[in-house]
């Protein structure tokens, strides 16, 4: 059954946004770093405030205990490299119409970082050579600064800007929405 989650939910995300990059290669020099954001996922703050950020999100497919739907969790996931081991903290988020109008600051929180066989808990550090698979889970979106509300964001089409300060440098990186979020309903269905 679990497998089956993972593959809705995938599905789910993949037709949802543009993958048009590729992971970045790991660069050749010293001091070089790379940032490319992977992926985007729109849903609500399912944990809460910072208190609660080191709390697991539910899965897509779980039902919550009172039977009700489950959350889906604001989130991003970035693929970084370096050249030297570097520290990488994720200055600014920001939802954008597809206009380019900023609809809202995000903050990210509760880094994880892909170990082959699952997510755990990162340091913010990319190591020399590697290609990093981190994850962020993201805090403060707001729908109702979106015009129409909450509801009327299927209806539309977004970007995620992000900016990160690797080592000594300032990175902004950009990924736009290239179908509508999916919102799901209240209830169960």
């Amino acid at each position: 059954m679990t497998n089956m989650k993972l593959a809705v939910a995938t599905l789910l995300l993949a037709s949802c946004w543009k993958t048009g990059t590729q992971a970045p290669e790991a660069p050749r020099a010293k001091g070089e770093v790379r940032v490319d954001l992977s992926s985007v996922s729109l849903g609500d703050d399912c944990l809460g405030d910072d208190a609660a950020a080191n709390r697991k999100a539910p899965s897509a497919g779980d039902m919550a205990p009172d039977g009700s739907m489950p959350c889906t969790q604001t989130a991003m996931a970035l693929s970084l490299s370096a050249g030297e081991d570097t520290s990488v903290r994720v200055k600014r988020v920001e939802l954008l119409d597809e206009d380019g109008r900023v609809l809202g600051d995000l903050t990210a929180r509760s880094p994880m970082h892909w170990r082959g066989d699952g997510y755990v808990a990162w340091d913010q550090v990319v190591k020399a050579g590697e290609i990093a698979k981190v994850t962020y889970n993201l805090h403060g979106l707001d729908w109702n600064k979106v015009p129409g509300g909450r509801w009327a964001a299927q209806e539309k089409k977004f970007s995620m800007r992000v900016t990160v300060t690797a080592g000594d440098k300032e990175r902004t990186v950009e990924k736009t929405v290239d179908a509508p979020a999916m919102i799901e309903a209240p209830v169960v269905t």
